[in-house]
Order: structure tokens, then C-alpha cells, then sequence
């Protein structure tokens, strides 16, 4: 889908948050509010706020050349509790249901933009209404309801989380493995443990989940876990199940290797390696080395005399 971006009109990233009276009905905003004079007067400025803020929108599409406009109908002309936005163009321009939730996002900041100087605040969750996207004969090309979005939106919040966490445990990992920090294998089986909760309200982290470089510290973690083979082995089976878009695919090789020498046998892949009694890196014993540079081939790794070379240019080599 081709995606809109609108830079400098919204500024939609950020809802308020007062720590105001939650306003969820005319009879509470009777009852906290007395010192309005009237829900008219409240709702006419409502009005004003974000008929303002879509006349900002609709310039902005004019500068871009595009017919399109968008409108505001407040279903009870007495009430800011329940709207339907309206995006009308001469065609359907694919706007991506992030550009909705923005909009739906934008439209609860004008509202508490109104109701900030009373000390209230209107919850996204008591904002009734729809986004939808029609032609100029009201044909829909697309409609989400408010909650709809506000479901997708704590989605992408249990995402959010579960990458900002990633990134910090992979962090911590490598500052033990790099000596930057003492080795301490309880901080591994806690962060095993954190990823096992992760797993479970997410699923795998994928990229399209949670970025490349959580996804790929997800899979640094349990490739770092052998005091728990049998995730490695599970891991390893749903890995081969991705489209490779959805992670890395040299991960595959790692894993493979890794759970191979632990059960005793020797790697397919070459990616494993130990310190022999000269201190030198010394790779694990290899199946069928003839075939090896074809496998590695196949899930896009360099061939083993490049990759070995590497290594010692790092890691240096004695005799």
C-alpha cells in the first residue's frame, strides 16, 4: 500500500496526558464540572477545535495536489462523545490504517485541547466513531471503527515493550560475551526467562514484529542458552517455518551447529568454534567438509575459508 505522510500538519504522535478528572459522560462533566455554563458552549468549541485542525489537513492537501478532504460529523449535535471522520477523495489512495489511527489519534488531542483548561480529559476509550474512506458517491474503500484502532494501538504499545526489552537484554549480553562486564550465567536464565514471557504474548519476535535488531537479539539469547536445549531445539524448528523476510536465515546455521555439538555430533555449517591447548580458535568438528561451503550457500553464509580467515584476523592466531 502506497503510504501518506503529512509532516508538519498533525503533530499526532502524542496524545495529552493531564492528570486530570477522566470525563466519560455529560452527567459526571454536571457533576465535576459546574463552573461550565453550558454543554452547548463546550461542544461548539470542541467543534471549533477540530474543524480547525482538519482545515489545517485539507490545505495541506491541496498543496500536494491531491483531491481529497476530510469532514467531521458529530452524530449528536450535542454531544463530543460520538464522531465519524470522513476522508472523501476522487479515488481510493490506499491510506494505510496507520494513517487512520493517527487521524483517530489527532482527533482526541483537539478534544482534550478544548477541555484542558477545565481540568478534564476526554479517554481515547469514550470516543465513539469512525475513520472510513470514501469516493465522492460514498463508496467505502475502507472504515475502522474507534475501537479498532485503540485495539491495534495497545497491540503496537505489548510491541513497543517487548523491542525496547530485547534491545536491552542483547546489550547486556554482549557487553558479558565482549568482557566488558563480568560473565554471570543467572543473568542469562533471567533473560531466558523474560524472552519465554515475550514468546508468549507475542509469538517468535519476527522482524515485522519487533524490528531486525530485537528480532536478531531474540535469537542471540537462546543461542547463548545451552542450560536449555530443549528451547533451542523449538526455536530452531519455528525458525525454518519464517519467510526469510521474517528474520535472519544465517540464524538457522548458528542454531543448527550449536544444538549438534551439544548433543555430541559434529556441525553441518562451520559456525561453531573452541580454543585449542595453543590458545588458538580451532573450529568444531565438521560433516562432510566437501559440502560444507554449498550448505552455507544456502543460508546466505560466506564461504568457510573467508570466514575463517576473519576470525583470525580478530581473534589472531599463535602457531
Amino acid at each position: 500500500m502506497k503510504k501518506l505522510l503529512f509532516v508538519g500538519v498533525f503533530g499526532l504522535s502524542v496524545i495529552h496526558s493531564f492528570s486530570n478528572t477522566a470525563l466519560n459522560s455529560w452527567t459526571q462533566l454536571s457533576t465535576i464540572a459546574p463552573i461550565i455554563s453550558t454543554r452547548a458552549n463546550l461542544v461548539n468549541l470542541a467543534k471549533n477545535n477540530v474543524n480547525n485542525w482538519i482545515n489545517a489537513i485539507n490545505i495541506n492537501f491541496v498543496k500536494q495536489n491531491m483531491d481529497v478532504s476530510i469532514v467531521a460529523n458529530f452524530i449528536n449535535n450535542d454531544s463530543i462523545f460520538h464522531i465519524d471522520l470522513q476522508v472523501i477523495g476522487d479515488k481510493n489512495y490506499n491510506l494505510t490504517d496507520s494513517y487512520l489511527a493517527q487521524l483517530f489519534m489527532g482527533l482526541n488531542k483537539q478534544i482534550n485541547i478544548t477541555l484542558e483548561p477545565y481540568q478534564l480529559q476526554l479517554n481515547a476509550q469514550e470516543l465513539k466513531g469512525k475513520v472510513s474512506v470514501t469516493d465522492k458517491k460514498n463508496k467505502v474503500f475502507k472504515a475502522l471503527e474507534f475501537t479498532e484502532i485503540l485495539k491495534a494501538l495497545s497491540g503496537n504499545k505489548v510491541l513497543k515493550e517487548a523491542q525496547d526489552l530485547l534491545i536491552k537484554m542483547g546489550a547486556v549480553d554482549q557487553d558479558m560475551r565482549l568482557g566488558k562486564t563480568k560473565y554471570d550465567v543467572k543473568v542469562d536464565q533471567q533473560h531466558i526467562t523474560t524472552l519465554k514471557a515475550i514468546i508468549k504474548k507475542i509469538g517468535w519476535p519476527t522482524i515485522d514484529k519487533v524490528g531486525a535488531q530485537a528480532s536478531h537479539f531474540a535469537w542471540l539469547l537462546v543461542q547463548h542458552a545451552d542450560f536449555d536445549l530443549d528451547l533451542q531445539k523449538t526455536v530452531l524448528q519455528y525458525l525454518k517455518t519464517l519467510k526469510p523476510d521474517q528474520f535472519n536465515p544465517n540464524e538457522i546455521a548458528y542454531l543448527t551447529d550449536k544444538i549438534l555439538i551439544q548433543e555430541g555430533k559434529k556441525q553441518i555449517y562451520g559456525t561453531q568454534f573452541k580454543v585449542d591447548k595453543d590458545k588458538n580458535i580451532v573450529p568444531e568438528p565438521i560433516s562432510d567438509y566437501k559440502e560444507l561451503d554449498k550448505r552455507r550457500a544456502t543460508l546466505g553464509l560466506e564461504n568457510f575459508k573467508s570466514y575463517l580467515s576473519k576470525l583470525y584476523s580478530i581473534y589472531g592466531k599463535k602457531k
